[in-house]
């Protein structure tokens, strides 16, 4: 009986925190002030008008893939970090686990090289 009275607890803090953040969702849109003017509507550009018009030119969506790959290596190191430091207490299976993981982020950085997706043109 006492798993049931925490699976109710659970529920009624997840029910809560819905029912505030939706609340105060609510609260803010009921009381806010909104003014439609056209400098809203423009990019800010640190105090300066904008150089170029950005609704009708187009950007490079290169820098994407140079984000996506970034962000996959620093999780990685962000996932090595531990496994590093706790390496002397690691059975083989750690290991090979470890390895598997590198070899993975290797491959798929030789294969984000070889295809192109990592040349700016």
């Amino acid at each position: 009986m006492d798993g049931i009275y925490f699976l109710i607890g659970i529920l009624v803090f997840i029910l809560t925190g819905t029912i505030l953040a939706a609340a105060l969702v609510a609260i803010g849109k009921a009381t806010s002030y909104t003014r439609n003017e056209p400098e809203k509507t423009i990019p800010y550009e640190c105090g300066e008008l904008p150089v170029v018009k950005t609704k009708n030119s187009k950007f490079s969506a290169n820098y994407y893939s140079y984000a996506l790959a970034f962000l996959i290596f620093d999780v990685e190191a962000a996932l090595l970090i531990p496994w590093v430091m706790s390496f002397k207490e690691q059975s083989l299976t750690g290991i090979l686990a470890a390895t598997a993981f590198l070899a993975i982020l290797v491959f798929g950085l030789l294969y984000a090289f070889l295809s192109g997706g990592l040349n700016w043109e």
